[in-house]
C-alpha cells in the first residue's frame, strides 16, 4: 500500500503533519478530520493550555475550531494520546514511519508484528489476532470495539485522493476560517465507499412465544459470544437464544421490559418503564432451577436492580459500571448517567413531548444517541450534556430502535415509514434502506462481525439477520 502511495505522489506531500511539515509518526485523527503527529499535537494542546489559558478544550491547528478532549477526566497532558489513530494513514505510511501499526502493542516485549491487524477503538492500541480476541474477552474491555484494520480500508486510491484535501500542510501560515465544507467534502467523498453497501436477509429464526399473548419484542442484543439476548414487551419476558438461533432458555420479569443492553460477558441491564427501574441479569443463570423461597433479588439470573429518576424506556453501557438511560418525566424525555452502585447524575432534557425513546452510545463512549418516537428525530449529545446534533428525515416516522457499527456509523429504525437509515458521525444522512427491510421495523442491533445486525419487527415474531454486501 505504501508503494502504491509513493508511486500517486511521488513528494508524499499528502502524509505530511501540518505541524511540523515531515512525514507522520503516530497520525492522530482529530474530530473535525485534520491530523497531526502525536508528538506536535501534544505540544499544540500544552502550549493552548498554558499560552492561551485554555482548560478544557483547544483549538484545532488547521482549522482553528474548538476541539474537546477524547475523554473526560484525563490529564491535559494525556489529551494527545487518547485521540485515536488514523487507520487509514497507518495504512499507507513507509515502514519506518509506521511501526505503531506494525507492533502488537500486547505482546510487544515478544518482538511480534502484526500480520492480521486489530484496532480498539477505545485503548488506541493495535493487536494482533491472538491478542485483539484476548482483549474483546477480557471482562475489563468486554464492551471494547475490537475492529480489523483491513476492514476500515476499502478503497486505497479514494482513500489518498482525501489524504490530499483534508490534510494537506497549505494551510499551514494562512488565516482560514472554519466553516462546515471542511468536514462536508470529507464526508461527501467518503460516501460512494459507504453506499456500495446495501443489507441483504441472509436469515431469519422463529422466536415464537407459546404461554401468552403475541410478543413485542422492543429490545435485542447479540452478546460477546454471539449468544442472541430478546426482551418481550407484551410478555414479561427476557429470551435467550443460541449463536444457531435455538432458543435456550426465558426469564420472566416483573413487569413490561422496554429494552436491554451488554454489560459483560453473560450480564445485561433490562429497563423496566412501568417500575423506574433497571434489572440487571446474568443470562447463565437463566438454566438455573428456580428456588421457592428466595428473596426477590435473589431470584434466578438477578444480580441486582436499579431505581431511577425517569420512566426509563432506552438504555446503553458506558462501562461495566456506568449505564445511560432516556425516558421520560412530568414534562418530557431525559437522558441521564447511572451507576450501577445506584447513583444518578442530574438528567438532561431532550424535548417536551413525553413519548417512547431508545439510545445508543458511539464506540469510543463519547456520544450519546436518543431516538424520540413522534415526532420522529433523534439527537446527538456530548457527556457533558451539549447537543451535537439533531437528525430528521421525510422517510423517518416512528423512530425506534438505534444501533451503532463498527465504523461509528449511527442506524436508526424508522417503524412505520419501514425503514433503517445510516447517518454518519455529523448527523448526515448516509443511507436510507427500505426494500430490504421487513415491516414494521423495532430493534436493531449489530453482531460480532461488522458487517451483520439482527432486526425485529413489530408483532411479528420472525428475527430477521442482515448481512452488508
Amino acid at each position: 500500500m505504501a508503494s502504491c502511495v509513493n508511486q500517486a505522489f511521488p513528494e508524499a506531500e499528502g502524509l505530511r503533519c501540518p505541524i511540523c511539515l515531515n512525514m507522520y509518526t503516530a497520525p492522530k485523527n482529530l474530530p473535525c478530520r485534520h491530523t497531526c503527529c502525536q508528538y506536535c499535537l501534544h505540544k499544540h494542546i500544552m502550549k493552548n493550555v498554558l499560552e492561551e489559558k485554555q482548560i478544557a478544550t483547544f483549538h484545532c491547528p488547521v482549522c482553528q475550531k474548538e476541539t474537546f478532549p477524547p475523554l473526560p477526566d484525563i490529564p491535559v497532558d494525556k489529551w494527545a494520546e487518547y485521540f485515536p489513530y488514523n487507520i487509514v494513514l497507518l495504512s499507507v505510511l513507509p515502514s519506518e514511519k509506521n511501526e505503531v501499526a506494525k507492533n502488537c502493542d500486547s505482546c510487544l516485549h515478544k518482538g511480534t508484528l502484526v500480520t492480521d491487524a486489530r484496532y480498539c477503538t477505545v485503548c488506541k492500541e493495535v493487536f494482533c489476532l491472538t491478542c485483539g480476541k484476548k482483549h474483546y474477552k477480557n471482562n475489563e474491555t468486554i464492551d471494547h470495539a475490537v475492529v480489523r484494520i483491513d476492514d476500515l480500508i476499502r478503497d486505497i486510491e479514494l482513500v489518498v485522493s482525501l489524504l490530499v484535501s483534508v490534510t494537506s500542510f497549505e494551510h499551514v501560515g494562512k488565516e482560514f476560517e472554519f466553516d462546515t465544507t471542511v468536514d462536508k467534502t470529507y464526508t461527501d467523498e467518503m460516501r460512494p465507499s459507504l453506499k456500495d453497501r446495501k443489507p441483504e436477509i441472509i436469515a431469519q429464526f422463529d422466536a415464537e412465544y407459546f404461554h401468552g399473548k403475541n410478543p413485542l419484542y422492543s429490545g435485542i442484543i447479540s452478546l460477546p459470544d454471539d449468544r442472541i439476548v430478546l426482551v418481550d414487551y407484551e410478555n414479561n419476558t427476557c429470551r435467550l437464544y443460541s449463536s444457531s438461533y435455538n432458543h435456550i432458555a426465558d426469564h420472566k420479569l416483573t413487569s413490561s421490559p422496554r429494552a436491554v443492553c451488554v454489560v459483560g460477558e453473560s450480564e445485561v441491564a433490562v429497563t423496566l418503564p412501568w417500575e423506574n427501574m433497571i434489572q440487571l441479569l446474568n443470562v447463565n443463570d437463566f438454566l438455573q432451577p428456580e428456588m421457592r423461597f428466595k428473596t426477590t433479588l435473589q431470584r434466578r439470573g438477578i444480580k441486582g436492580t436499579i431505581k431511577t429518576s425517569l420512566q426509563c424506556d432506552g438504555i446503553a453501557a458506558l462501562s461495566r459500571h456506568e449505564l445511560v438511560v432516556s425516558g421520560t418525566m412530568n414534562d418530557g424525555v431525559y437522558w441521564c448517567i447511572v451507576c450501577t452502585d445506584g447513583s444518578e447524575k442530574t438528567p438532561v432534557k431532550v424535548c417536551d413531548s413525553a413519548w417512547y425513546s431508545c439510545m445508543a452510545v458511539n464506540n469510543r463512549k463519547t456520544c450519546i444517541y436518543v431516538s424520540h418516537y413522534s415526532p420522529s428525530v433523534v439527537y446527538a449529545y456530548r457527556l457533558n450534556g451539549s447537543l451535537i446534533f439533531r437528525y430528521e428525515h421525510k422517510e423517518l416516522d416512528g423512530a425506534s430502535g438505534l444501533a451503532v457499527d463498527r465504523e461509528d456509523n449511527l442506524y436508526v429504525v424508522g417503524e412505520f415509514s419501514n425503514t433503517v437509515h445510516q447517518v454518519s458521525l455529523d448527523g448526515t444522512s448516509l443511507q436510507v434502506f427500505s426494500t430490504q427491510i421487513p415491516k414494521n421495523p423495532c430493534a436493531i442491533c449489530f453482531t460480532s462481525s461488522s458487517d451483520e445486525f439482527l432486526l425485529t419487527s413489530g408483532h411479528v415474531r420472525k428475527v430477521h439477520k442482515m448481512k452488508f454486501k
